[in-house]
């Protein structure tokens, strides 16, 4: 973080050992009590030293302040000075009124901190297993659906197979029965046709016989 604002730092002075975001990179370059500094990309610094960040850091408004304190309402490193009025920092201010924002040692707020991250990690782990747990469950419950669906659709196939049998047996059934009720009507209509030509049979014989 930038040793003048609350903006990232993109920088590191290997003059004065302050750290610079962006604008500050350029108004360090500019100033003429700072132009003559020399100034390294923060990759390059942390390639160059690995290790930086269990090292010390000095303060980038005051330069031969190391940081030792946690500023716990603006979350950044501070150092001693910058905690007093007289500092000239946003840190603390001679007022009117006076104000002072509420700082913990460094040290302290690095165990805490890593504490925190601790937690979370933790909580993000549990977190993690539940959301395994709950895809695993989801995945068992969609292919017990698929099975379910297959098993419904061969139950509903094989209805339908037995009602379409049963329907045409039913059918096949009525057309025989349709067939044997036509024939017994043009049996019985034969029938009757044959006693009436006897019948007129006879009679004609009979007019003839009168005739003669």
């Amino acid at each position: 973080m930038c040793g003048r604002c609350d903006d990232v730092a993109v920088a590191k002075c290997r003059t004065c050992l302050s750290f610079v975001c962006e604008f500050h990179e350029t108004d360090h370059r500019r100033s003429r009590d700072t132009q003559s500094h020399e100034l390294q990309s923060l990759a390059d610094f942390l390639a160059a030293n690995p290790h930086s960040v269990h090292s010390k850091i000095f303060c980038g408004l005051h330069p031969s302040e190391e940081f030792t304190l946690w500023c716990l309402e603006c979350s950044v490193p501070i150092c001693v000075r910058c905690s007093l009025p007289s500092g000239g920092s946003v840190h603390a201010t001679a007022g009117p009124p006076p104000r002072q924002h509420p700082t913990e040692p460094l040290s302290l707020s690095s165990q805490r901190q890593l504490h925190e991250l601790h937690n979370a990690n933790e909580g993000v782990k549990l977190k993690y297993a539940a959301v395994i747990r709950g895809m695993l469950d989801i995945q068992t419950v969609a292919t017990r659906i698929q099975q379910q669906e297959r098993l419904v659709a061969t139950q509903i196939g094989a209805a339908f197979d037995r009602v379409h049998e049963a329907v045409e047996q039913r059918k096949q059934a009525m057309l025989k029965r349709l067939a044997e009720l036509v024939a017994g009507k043009n049996s019985t209509l034969n029938r009757q046709n044959q006693g009436q030509n006897a019948l007129w049979v006879r009679a004609w014989r009979r007019i003839c016989c009168l005739t003669h």
